[in-house]
């Protein structure tokens, strides 16, 4: 595989480990970011393998236009791309509620496996 594309790889795992850890930590406001912040670098990684190139966006909706993940995970993808800019900024991130963050942090991880898996074909 391209270098570029497992590079691209490789930060996506960084940000879904360190999500993992703020799981256990129960810190789910930075770990909303770190998830949308994986995603977001494997569907580049995904566009990168299949263009040469990606869209400059942090919108998961925009991104998964091309790739086009199972229906199951679309409703987490809108969770996440909602949740990116709140779970950001103090003046936002208290209202931000986090409703079954296991649930985000194991599809984050079932979206991530499904893309690797793509990337190999």
């Amino acid at each position: 595989m391209e270098e570029r594309v497992e590079k691209w790889i490789e930060q996506a795992e960084k940000d879904l480990e360190t999500a993992e850890n703020l799981f256990e930590a129960e810190d789910f406001e930075p770990m909303i970011f770190r998830l949308q912040q994986a995603v977001e670098k494997i569907f580049k990684a995904f566009h990168i393998k299949k263009t040469g190139e990606y869209p400059y966006t942090h919108n998961l909706r925009k991104l998964n236009t091309k790739i086009n993940v199972p229906k199951d995970f679309e409703n987490l993808l809108s969770e996440l791309d909602a949740s990116y800019t709140t779970s950001r900024y103090p003046e936002t991130a208290e209202e931000l509620q986090i409703e079954n963050p296991d649930k985000k942090l194991s599809q984050t991880k079932e979206i991530i496996k499904w893309i690797k898996k793509q990337l190999k074909k």
